[in-house]
């Protein structure tokens, strides 16, 4: 069931509360789900698609820099995740080709796709 648009959404957030809000929804993001930059890229846009009166521009630097702070942080690491995933698929007995479109989906760079997935291993 989807709720009701609210009746006075209010005056949008200024950058500094958009800041906020969107690093607070990729700590909630990160400390639930293993993620890539690129998914919690993805992620946080939908979020701030979300969020009434937003413009596009202020939305793009608020997710970089939300994004980037997690990365320095160490709260996103794509090498591994890229590693975690190829484990997980292994013992699930995907084929490389289908580990490889996971780690696509989730936005791994190819270059560490290709680095986590040993050559010939099916």
């Amino acid at each position: 069931m989807t709720r009701p648009p609210p009746t006075d959404p209010g005056p949008p957030p200024d950058a500094a509360a958009l800041r906020k809000r969107l690093r607070n929804a990729a700590f909630a993001d990160v400390g639930r789900y293993a993620s890539t930059a690129e998914n919690l890229r993805r992620v946080l846009a939908r979020k701030a698609r979300r969020i009434e009166g937003v413009e596009a521009e202020a939305a793009r630097a608020a997710i970089d820099e939300a994004v980037a702070f997690c990365v320095e942080n160490g709260l996103v690491d794509d090498a591994a995740f890229a590693a975690m995933t190829v484990a997980s698929g292994k013992r699930k007995g995907l084929s490389r080709a289908r580990i490889g479109q996971r780690l696509a989906a989730k936005g791994v760079p190819a270059e560490l796709a290709r680095d986590a997935l040993p050559a010939g291993d099916d």
